[in-house]
């Protein structure tokens, strides 16, 4: 299926993950994955969430992801982790606990893509009832990749 040709993680200070990346074809785009907070996959290891993630991703012909997590990173640094990746997707994939917990920097958040222009790139794998972006883990390996503000 697949061989990495890229694995990296960072961590911060307090060996909490900051984020990962997984990159399997260059030739590809690569999305920058946003969820909630680090799961137990780093730069060696995966884990369910991110094995799935893999999966998905492959499957809707993307070449890698970028992971980071809403939940631990602010406004800035998230915008600066996209910046990085001008014109690529980026998928929302936190789920309906932190959709609710992070209620006002996700507004803030969506506020600043729109600002940027960025909406057209925001997709999801899919959409929870209560609006959320699905977390992965449990989904189906074909799960087509929708445009996020058009659901």
């Amino acid at each position: 299926m697949y061989k990495y040709i890229k694995s990296s993680a960072t961590f911060n200070e307090n060996n909490q993950r900051v984020n990962l990346k997984r990159i399997w074809n260059i030739d590809k785009e690569i999305c920058i994955c946003i969820g909630n907070k680090p799961s137990t996959a780093n730069h060696l290891d995966e884990d369910k969430t991110t094995s799935t993630m893999i999966k998905i991703l492959y499957n809707n012909d993307y070449g890698g992801f970028i992971l980071v997590n809403i939940g631990q990173e602010s406004i800035k640094e998230l915008l600066g982790e996209i910046r990085k990746y001008e014109e690529s997707d980026i998928v929302l994939c936190w789920g309906s606990k932190c959709h609710k917990q992070n209620k006002n920097k996700i507004g803030e958040f969506f506020s600043k893509l729109k600002e940027k222009k960025l909406e057209k790139y925001v997709k999801c794998f899919k959409k929870n009832k209560d609006k959320s972006p699905s977390q992965p883990t449990y989904l189906a390996y074909k799960t087509n990749i929708k445009n996020y503000f058009d659901i």
